[in-house]
């Protein structure tokens, strides 16, 4: 993960922390099943300390942990054809 201007590398597993019903406790899976979101915010939660350091958050803030790049979000609004403008 890329923190500080340098690269660190965090090892994690594949488990996660569940709440008590057996949801996962944070982040979740996309709607294709994948998990690699959940699996993103648990490197950034070890590379911080842990989940409790971290305060909130956006997923553009992992992408950049991840690759060490800038990210641009960009926001639109549908018109009133139910299309999105920028």
């Amino acid at each position: 993960m890329y923190g500080q201007g340098k690269f660190h590398k965090v090892v994690i597993d594949d488990r996660l922390p569940v709440k008590s019903n057996g949801d996962v406790q944070f982040a979740w899976q996309s709607e294709n099943d994948a998990w690699w979101l959940p699996l993103l915010e648990k490197g950034a939660a070890k590379f911080y300390g842990t989940y409790d350091k971290m305060h909130a958050g956006l997923g553009t803030e992992a992408f950049v942990m991840l690759t060490g790049y800038p990210v641009k979000r960009y926001y639109h609004t549908e018109n009133s054809n139910g299309l999105a403008e920028e």
